[in-house]
């Protein structure tokens, strides 16, 4: 018996145009293939701002996110944020305390870093022919890793990539030519893997295609000559690049770059040809600070799924890639139109850089800021972000369709988990220009007409599902749902939203719980999902634990000013099993034995809380799952 159940997403106003069906057939009797999520990353530039307030709290929204939604960042510039002293001679020595006061910031978030050797901490390192310049320089590898494992740990930093400078084929990034930048790449692997060969070290981290430098680069492999030892031996673990552009224009850029590296003439060379490939800034336009329209719409939410959906599809399942990361390049601050997780709310105009922030593509130089600093301000998520969570909490094993859907900008993804519960994850990301010279925030007629008449109907059919009761759960993001974005234009697009208004917008960033009723299946069971413009679905199946949750644990609060010089205040906790959790409540109190109240004011989805507008006191949460049972009350935590 077939159960057939129709979802529809987005209840904007009907277009004349028809729907198009995309439909996926999964086959539960066979093996799924394991299922890493490569995409759990993002990246940024300057790593000094990381130490401002508002990235401060950046960092513990991402803490908050469910099932780790973002595992890795890419900072660059870290290396500026180290000094040298007396570089090249015997007594080099260093001052890590700029670096050290990141690298906690980041790593207190729970994440790990895709680090990157960028540039030079001292000019000094300016001749990457010299040979004592580049024993020191080896040796300023070398030390960095012992003192990051001394810091961190040694299992916890050989968890870490480290990639070599950003994009060296660029001038600006790195002015010495292919040839030197051999030289720089070969000292700093031998510093690192002097340090510990266990540490994961590749690049090149190119952006401009085929290009001189790549192919020198993976000639350099082939050809095994190391340059700094003079003795065989050219160490890689990965190979990274950067192709910013739609999904399928990305992937078509991407497997030019990986045919070259395995054409015939490499392909006696082994590991060359087998080495992980990965994307580290796939992004649909280059430059994070020029402003469009479609950056905080659910649109980009769907082009996140699209380009995930579709490197498994291509690169993985048909060609057998070992990709290892997918990185957005999103966590940097900015207003509702710039390339972030989430729009900055700041005291007058919100598209006014701050102090810190790099330049529109990402360069920054040393020296005076004179920018303001980021003082009062507030945060909203953007449906790019949530949407990562929503894809963090699929499955770890995926099942393949009977028959690929390439060419398409709709689809599917089904995946299981150890414990026997299943996830459909499907999306609709409409085509649009993307020009990076075509900057605006808001669509001409013409795009907006375009957007409208991409309406699709995803149909997904699992074929023997195991029978029996499950949960069904539905989380949207579309125009509907999930989209702060709708709800700020509804107010009037206020720059400085009164308290009352913000907490509107902060009710709608999280993704809606649609659906959440318990069904019986017996065996077949078809979903169709109806997107009248983009959108991303979370599906689940899930068998009832019959336990009620474990309290919250790990609280911790951290106060910012607010962006009326008033008191906010990020609540952050862990939860055993949050699979099961549908949603936390947040209770304060003035006193720790006090009369406790609710203080969220729409159903907590992460793991943490911002509450705005609140005061010193006390703050206690509880989880409630799919099934509203009620955890107990976590221990408070006094906020003064």
């Amino acid at each position: 018996m077939k159960t057939i159940l129709t979802l529809i997403l987005a209840f904007s106003i009907c277009t004349a145009f028809a729907q198009e069906k995309v439909a996926y057939s999964f086959d539960l009797t066979t093996d799924p293939v394991s299922y890493r999520h490569y995409w759990k990353s993002t990246g940024y530039s300057p790593a000094g701002m990381t130490v401002n307030e508002d990235y401060k709290l950046y960092l513990k929204m991402t803490k908050a996110m469910k099932a780790d939604a973002i595992e890795y960042t890419r900072p660059h510039y870290l290396l500026n944020h180290i000094v040298v002293n007396n570089p090249g001679e015997p007594n080099q020595s260093y001052d890590w305390s700029e670096l050290d006061e990141i690298l906690d910031l980041i790593t207190d978030a729970n994440l790990k870093l895709i680090f990157e050797i960028m540039m030079t901490p001292h000019p000094y390192f300016n001749d990457w022919y010299d040979r004592t310049k580049l024993d020191a320089w080896s040796k300023l590898c070398t030390d960095l890793i012992l003192h990051l494992q001394e810091r961190y740990g040694k299992e916890e930093v050989r968890s870490w990539y480290f990639e070599n400078t950003n994009e060296p084929e660029i001038k600006h990034w790195w002015p010495y030519g292919p040839i030197q930048f051999l030289y720089y790449y070969d000292a700093t692997v031998h510093g690192i893997k002097k340090a510990d060969p266990e540490i994961r070290f590749g690049g090149p981290g190119h952006a401009r295609g085929l290009n001189t430098l790549y192919e020198a680069f993976i000639q350099h492999i082939y050809d095994d000559f190391n340059f700094y030892t003079q003795k065989d031996g050219v160490e890689v673990d990965f190979i990274t690049w950067h192709r910013k552009a739609g999904p399928h224009e990305m992937i078509t850029n991407e497997l030019e770059l990986d045919k070259y590296r395995t054409q015939k003439r490499f392909r006696d060379h082994e590991k060359l040809i087998n080495l992980p490939i990965g994307n580290d800034e796939a992004d649909p336009l280059a430059g994070w600070g020029r402003p469009f329209w479609w950056r905080p719409t659910p649109w980009y939410a769907g082009f996140v799924a699209h380009c995930v959906d579709l490197h498994n599809q291509v690169l993985i399942d048909s060609l057998k890639k070992g990709y290892f990361v997918l990185s957005n390049d999103n966590a940097f601050m900015g207003d509702w139109y710039r390339r972030t997780h989430v729009a900055r709310f700041i005291p007058g105009d919100n598209s006014i850089m701050q102090k810190n922030s790099s330049s529109t593509g990402g360069s920054w130089a040393r020296g005076t800021d004179e920018r303001p600093e980021t003082k009062a301000f507030y945060l909203i998520k953007k449906p790019d972000m949530t949407a990562m969570s929503l894809m963090a909490m699929q499955g770890d094993e995926r099942f393949l369709p009977a028959e690929f859907q390439k060419d398409s900008t709709a689809g599917a993804t089904v995946t299981k988990n150890s414990k026997g519960d299943y996830f459909i994850l499907s999306y609709n990301k409409p085509e649009i220009e993307l020009n990076r010279n075509k900057r605006s925030t808001t669509p001409s007629d013409a795009d907006q007409e375009r957007y409208e008449s991409q309406a699709k109907t995803v149909a997904v059919d699992l074929t023997a599902i195991p029978k029996g009761a499950y949960q069904l759960i539905q989380y949207q993001i579309d125009d509907n749902h999930g989209n702060p974005f709708q709800t700020w234009l509804d107010l009037g697009s206020p720059e400085d939203p009164a308290q009352s208004q913000i907490k509107a917008i902060q009710a709608k960033e999280d993704p809606v719980l649609t659906i959440n009723e318990q069904v019986e299946i017996e065996g077949d069971f078809a979903f169709e999902y109806a997107y009248e413009t983009a959108g991303v679905t979370l599906t689940m199946l899930v068998k009832d634990p019959n336990k009620a949750p474990k309290p919250p644990s790990a609280l911790e609060a951290q106060s910012f000013n607010g962006l009326h010089n008033d008191l906010m205040t990020m609540l952050n906790w862990d939860q055993e099993e949050e699979a099961y959790i549908k949603s936390y409540d947040v209770f304060y109190s003035e006193a720790e034995n006090g009369k406790y109240q609710k203080v969220n004011h729409y159903d907590v989805f992460e793991l943490g809380f911002l509450h705005y507008g609140g005061k010193t006191g006390f703050y206690k949460v509880q989880a409630v799952d799919y099934w509203n049972r009620k955890s107990a009350f976590s221990n408070p935590i006094a906020v003064k």
